[in-house]
């Protein structure tokens, strides 16, 4: 196995790879944040969030990950306690700023990754 690092042009900013597969990206923070193909190999890296299928299509576009796109978010938004949603389908709250995967609806393998900012309501 080959691990290789490969500075961006901007900064402290690099990916990771394994065998020429990158596997994580590296921050100007120093935060390590595995990429697709690191989470298909371990899908435990990250939360994951469930979307509907079209909605993926989307997020591939460049738009942002909203509440109706959850899969289950009808449901939850039906609750009296609709603001504990992330314990409800994520099992815990969420940070601020904290990356998460996201996987379609009915499949496991994580599809993107992005990082979780709610709006205060």
């Amino acid at each position: 196995s080959r691990l290789s690092f490969s500075k961006l042009d901007n900064g402290r900013e690099g990916i990771y790879c394994l065998n020429d597969v990158a596997i994580f990206i590296a921050l100007d923070s120093g935060e390590l944040i595995p990429t697709v193909a690191a989470l298909i190999k371990c899908p435990v890296l990250l939360r994951q969030l469930a979307i509907f299928s079209p909605v993926f299509h989307n997020l591939a576009r460049g738009a942002d990950l909203f509440f109706p796109g959850l899969v289950g978010a009808t449901r939850v938004s039906e609750l009296p306690e609709r603001s504990k949603w992330p314990e409800i389908l994520c099992g815990g709250s969420f940070v601020r700023g904290e990356p998460v995967a996201m996987v379609k609806d009915g499949h496991w393998a994580p599809v993107a990754v992005g990082f979780f900012f709610a709006l205060d309501s």
